[in-house]
């Protein structure tokens, strides 16, 4: 029976389709904000002379996104948020690179207040001490937890 429907032929009629996909409005508001960061990571890993510009303007060497840590892109957006919080260093980096606005700021604020829980528990995870099993669910469900509460402070 299942295999005579499985052959069947459907109808263009009958043929069901998803909906269209819609983003929503935060993931709208955090693209450009995310897009802006990726640029000032490629230009820092890509080219040595912005990247000295760079470095100049914020007195150290952005952390730029992995492959190998999970939460790397967190640690990325932290230390960036770090460098736009002081107004002379995000004066100085708008020079080399797009210029970072308060709502680029305040995007990345949010991304790293939600994150942030996340971000730890993967840490604990990731690390070599805490590589059983009796650790993944409670610390899951303080994540959990720990972001429901942060999402609830707005």
């Amino acid at each position: 029976m299942v295999g005579e429907t499985l052959n069947e032929e459907m109808d263009e009629n009958d043929r069901r389709e998803l909906p269209k996909h819609r983003r929503c409005a935060a993931q709208c508001a955090w693209l450009e904000p995310a897009a802006k960061a990726h640029a000032m990571w490629n230009c820092q890993n890509s080219r040595p002379l912005a990247a000295n510009l760079i470095k100049e303007a914020v007195g150290k060497k952005l952390q730029t996104p992995g492959l190998m840590h999970w939460n790397s892109y967190y640690d990325s957006c932290a230390g960036l948020f770090e460098v736009l919080e002081e107004p002379e260093k995000k004066d100085e980096l708008n020079v080399v690179l797009s210029a970072f606005y308060e709502g680029d700021k305040d995007m990345l604020a949010q991304y790293c207040k939600i994150m942030k829980p996340v971000a730890i528990c993967l840490d604990i995870l990731q690390s070599g001490d805490n590589a059983y099993m009796d650790i993944l669910l409670p610390n899951l469900k303080l994540m959990k937890v720990q972001v429901a509460a942060s999402s609830l402070e707005d």
